[in-house]
Protein backbone atom coordinates (compact mmCIF):
# COMPACT_ATOMS: atom_id res chain seq x y z
CA UNK A 1 0.00 0.00 0.00
CA UNK A 2 2.84 2.41 0.84
CA UNK A 3 4.56 1.58 -2.45
CA UNK A 4 1.28 2.29 -4.33
CA UNK A 5 1.01 5.70 -2.60
CA UNK A 6 4.63 6.54 -3.45
CA UNK A 7 4.10 5.52 -7.09
CA UNK A 8 0.87 7.51 -7.31
CA UNK A 9 2.57 10.54 -5.75
CA UNK A 10 5.41 10.18 -8.26
CA UNK A 11 2.95 9.99 -11.17
CA UNK A 12 1.02 12.99 -9.90
CA UNK A 13 4.18 15.05 -9.87
CA UNK A 14 4.39 14.42 -13.63
CA UNK A 15 0.66 14.40 -14.42
CA UNK A 16 -0.09 17.88 -13.11
CA UNK A 17 2.73 19.91 -14.53
CA UNK A 18 3.80 22.93 -12.52
CA UNK A 19 4.34 25.94 -14.79
CA UNK A 20 8.03 25.98 -13.90
CA UNK A 21 8.40 22.41 -15.19
CA UNK A 22 6.12 22.50 -18.23
CA UNK A 23 7.18 25.64 -20.04
CA UNK A 24 9.01 23.74 -22.77
CA UNK A 25 6.68 22.02 -25.31
CA UNK A 26 9.16 19.13 -25.59
CA UNK A 27 8.94 18.55 -21.83
CA UNK A 28 5.15 18.33 -22.07
CA UNK A 29 5.36 15.93 -24.99
CA UNK A 30 7.70 13.71 -22.95
CA UNK A 31 5.30 13.92 -20.03
CA UNK A 32 2.35 12.80 -22.16
CA UNK A 33 4.37 9.97 -23.71
CA UNK A 34 5.53 8.86 -20.26
CA UNK A 35 1.95 8.78 -18.96
CA UNK A 36 0.65 6.82 -21.93
CA UNK A 37 3.39 4.18 -21.61
CA UNK A 38 3.76 3.95 -17.85
CA UNK A 39 0.38 4.92 -16.45
CA UNK A 40 -2.44 4.60 -18.95
CA UNK A 41 -4.94 4.23 -16.08
CA UNK A 42 -3.62 7.14 -13.99
CA UNK A 43 -6.59 9.48 -14.50
CA UNK A 44 -9.04 6.80 -13.34
CA UNK A 45 -7.14 6.36 -10.08
CA UNK A 46 -6.41 10.04 -9.59
CA UNK A 47 -7.65 11.34 -6.24
CA UNK A 48 -7.36 15.11 -5.85
CA UNK A 49 -10.24 15.56 -3.42
CA UNK A 50 -10.05 18.88 -1.52
CA UNK A 51 -6.75 19.86 -3.17
CA UNK A 52 -5.85 23.48 -3.92
CA UNK A 53 -4.89 23.42 -7.61
CA UNK A 54 -4.34 27.16 -8.07
CA UNK A 55 -0.54 26.77 -8.30
CA UNK A 56 -0.66 24.40 -11.28
CA UNK A 57 -0.84 24.94 -15.03
CA UNK A 58 -3.32 22.73 -16.87
CA UNK A 59 -2.52 23.88 -20.39
CA UNK A 60 -0.05 22.22 -22.68
CA UNK A 61 1.95 24.89 -24.55
CA UNK A 62 1.06 23.12 -27.81
CA UNK A 63 -2.63 23.49 -27.04
CA UNK A 64 -3.69 19.98 -26.05
CA UNK A 65 -5.43 19.88 -22.71
CA UNK A 66 -5.53 17.22 -20.03
CA UNK A 67 -8.08 14.52 -19.40
CA UNK A 68 -9.21 13.90 -15.85
CA UNK A 69 -11.60 11.11 -16.73
CA UNK A 70 -12.80 9.10 -13.72
CA UNK A 71 -10.92 11.21 -11.19
CA UNK A 72 -12.13 12.20 -7.73
CA UNK A 73 -11.87 15.99 -7.48
CA UNK A 74 -14.53 16.63 -4.84
CA UNK A 75 -14.03 20.04 -3.23
CA UNK A 76 -10.97 20.82 -5.37
CA UNK A 77 -10.09 24.52 -5.73
CA UNK A 78 -9.63 25.81 -9.30
CA UNK A 79 -10.51 29.43 -8.46
CA UNK A 80 -9.00 32.01 -10.81
CA UNK A 81 -7.39 29.33 -13.01
CA UNK A 82 -7.14 29.44 -16.79
CA UNK A 83 -8.62 26.07 -17.78
CA UNK A 84 -8.61 25.34 -21.51
CA UNK A 85 -9.31 22.24 -23.55
CA UNK A 86 -9.85 19.95 -20.58
CA UNK A 87 -11.99 16.84 -20.46
CA UNK A 88 -13.88 15.81 -17.34
CA UNK A 89 -15.75 12.51 -17.86
CA UNK A 90 -17.30 10.63 -14.95
CA UNK A 91 -15.50 12.95 -12.54
CA UNK A 92 -16.65 13.72 -9.01
CA UNK A 93 -16.41 17.52 -8.78
CA UNK A 94 -19.02 17.87 -6.04
CA UNK A 95 -18.49 21.15 -4.16
CA UNK A 96 -15.48 22.14 -6.30
CA UNK A 97 -14.62 25.84 -6.68
CA UNK A 98 -14.19 27.40 -10.13
CA UNK A 99 -14.82 30.94 -8.87
CA UNK A 100 -13.38 33.52 -11.29
CA UNK A 101 -11.90 30.79 -13.50
CA UNK A 102 -11.58 31.15 -17.28
CA UNK A 103 -13.09 27.90 -18.57
CA UNK A 104 -12.74 27.60 -22.35
CA UNK A 105 -13.43 24.57 -24.56
CA UNK A 106 -13.96 22.36 -21.50
CA UNK A 107 -16.33 19.38 -21.57
CA UNK A 108 -18.05 18.03 -18.48
CA UNK A 109 -19.70 14.67 -19.27
CA UNK A 110 -21.45 12.46 -16.74
CA UNK A 111 -20.00 14.44 -13.82
CA UNK A 112 -21.26 15.24 -10.34
CA UNK A 113 -20.96 19.03 -10.07
CA UNK A 114 -23.59 19.45 -7.38
CA UNK A 115 -22.95 22.42 -5.12
CA UNK A 116 -20.07 23.60 -7.32
CA UNK A 117 -19.08 27.29 -7.23
CA UNK A 118 -18.82 28.95 -10.66
CA UNK A 119 -19.29 32.52 -9.34
CA UNK A 120 -17.92 35.12 -11.76
CA UNK A 121 -16.40 32.39 -13.94
CA UNK A 122 -16.11 32.84 -17.70
CA UNK A 123 -17.36 29.79 -19.60
CA UNK A 124 -16.88 29.72 -23.38
CA UNK A 125 -17.22 27.16 -26.19
CA UNK A 126 -17.86 24.09 -24.05
CA UNK A 127 -20.63 22.31 -22.30
CA UNK A 128 -22.21 20.06 -19.75
CA UNK A 129 -23.81 16.72 -20.69
CA UNK A 130 -25.51 14.07 -18.54
CA UNK A 131 -24.26 15.81 -15.40
CA UNK A 132 -25.65 16.85 -12.02
CA UNK A 133 -25.38 20.61 -11.41
CA UNK A 134 -27.94 20.76 -8.60
CA UNK A 135 -27.42 23.80 -6.39
CA UNK A 136 -24.45 24.98 -8.48
CA UNK A 137 -23.77 28.70 -8.12
CA UNK A 138 -23.27 30.60 -11.40
CA UNK A 139 -23.83 34.06 -9.86
CA UNK A 140 -22.28 36.71 -12.12
CA UNK A 141 -20.82 34.09 -14.49
CA UNK A 142 -20.35 34.92 -18.18
CA UNK A 143 -21.41 32.28 -20.72
CA UNK A 144 -20.75 32.20 -24.45
CA UNK A 145 -21.63 29.26 -26.70
CA UNK A 146 -22.26 26.81 -23.86
CA UNK A 147 -24.60 23.83 -24.03
CA UNK A 148 -26.44 22.12 -21.21
CA UNK A 149 -27.74 18.74 -22.43
CA UNK A 150 -29.57 16.30 -20.17
CA UNK A 151 -28.30 17.98 -17.02
CA UNK A 152 -29.89 18.50 -13.63
CA UNK A 153 -29.93 22.19 -12.68
CA UNK A 154 -32.40 21.99 -9.78
CA UNK A 155 -31.75 24.83 -7.37
CA UNK A 156 -28.90 26.26 -9.50
CA UNK A 157 -28.32 30.01 -9.20
CA UNK A 158 -27.75 32.06 -12.38
CA UNK A 159 -28.50 35.42 -10.70
CA UNK A 160 -26.70 38.27 -12.48
CA UNK A 161 -25.20 35.91 -15.06
CA UNK A 162 -24.61 36.97 -18.68
CA UNK A 163 -25.77 34.23 -21.06
CA UNK A 164 -24.96 34.51 -24.78
CA UNK A 165 -25.75 31.63 -27.17
CA UNK A 166 -26.55 29.23 -24.34
CA UNK A 167 -28.72 26.21 -25.12
CA UNK A 168 -30.50 23.91 -22.72
CA UNK A 169 -31.84 20.59 -23.99
CA UNK A 170 -33.67 18.04 -21.81
CA UNK A 171 -32.56 19.95 -18.73
CA UNK A 172 -34.24 19.86 -15.31
CA UNK A 173 -34.35 23.51 -14.16
CA UNK A 174 -36.82 23.15 -11.29
CA UNK A 175 -36.11 25.72 -8.60
CA UNK A 176 -33.24 27.28 -10.57
CA UNK A 177 -32.97 31.07 -10.52
CA UNK A 178 -32.18 33.57 -13.31
CA UNK A 179 -32.68 36.78 -11.30
CA UNK A 180 -31.23 39.85 -13.06
CA UNK A 181 -29.55 37.64 -15.66
CA UNK A 182 -28.96 38.92 -19.20
CA UNK A 183 -29.79 36.52 -22.06
CA UNK A 184 -29.10 36.86 -25.80
CA UNK A 185 -29.56 34.25 -28.53
CA UNK A 186 -30.40 31.53 -25.99
CA UNK A 187 -32.59 28.48 -26.52
CA UNK A 188 -34.40 26.11 -24.18
CA UNK A 189 -34.33 28.63 -21.33
CA UNK A 190 -38.07 28.42 -20.61
CA UNK A 191 -39.36 28.47 -17.06
CA UNK A 192 -36.90 29.53 -14.44
CA UNK A 193 -38.15 30.55 -11.01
Amino acid sequence: MIMFFINLTFLLSFFIADTAHASNPNDVKKLDTFLKKKAPGAPATLDLAHEDMRAYDFINPKGAGKEFDGANMEGTNFSGKDLKRLSFRKVNLKGACFEGANISSVRFVDCDLSGTNFKNAKLTFGGFRDSNLSNADFTGAKFESIGFTKVKLTGANFDGANLFRVSMVDTDKEGASLGNATMRDCSGMGWFS
